[in-house]
C-alpha cells in the first residue's frame, strides 16, 4: 500500500494580525529556506575554490553521482559510517 507522508512546519506569520497562516507566510518560508542552503552551498564552493580544492571536488563528483534519487542519502550515510569508523577507533 503506498501511503503519503506528511510533515508540519512552523510558519511565521507576518501577512495579517489575526494569526492566520497565509499562502503569503508559506512561500516567504519557502524562498528564506532555499536562501539559506543557496548561500551555505555558496560558501562551501568559495571554500573549495579558496583551497585550491577544485581538482578534488571534480574526481569526488566523478565517482559520487548526486543527480540519482539516492545521491544524498549514500553521501549521508557514507558520513555517519565515517563518523562511526573515527569514534570506534
Amino acid at each position: 500500500m503506498n501511503t503519503k507522508k506528511t510533515a508540519t512546519i512552523q510558519l511565521p506569520i507576518q501577512s495579517n494580525e489575526y494569526g492566520i497562516p497565509c499562502i503569503e507566510d508559506f512561500l516567504d518560508e519557502v524562498q528564506r529556506r532555499f536562501d539559506v542552503e543557496k548561500n551555505i552551498k555558496n560558501n562551501l564552493y568559495a571554500f573549495i575554490l579558496e583551497r585550491g580544492l577544485f581538482n578534488e571536488l571534480k574526481e569526488y563528483s566523478q565517482s559520487h553521482d548526486m543527480s540519482s534519487p539516492d545521491g544524498h542519502k549514500r553521501v549521508v550515510d557514507n558520513l555517519a559510517l565515517n563518523l562511526l569508523t573515527e569514534f570506534k577507533n
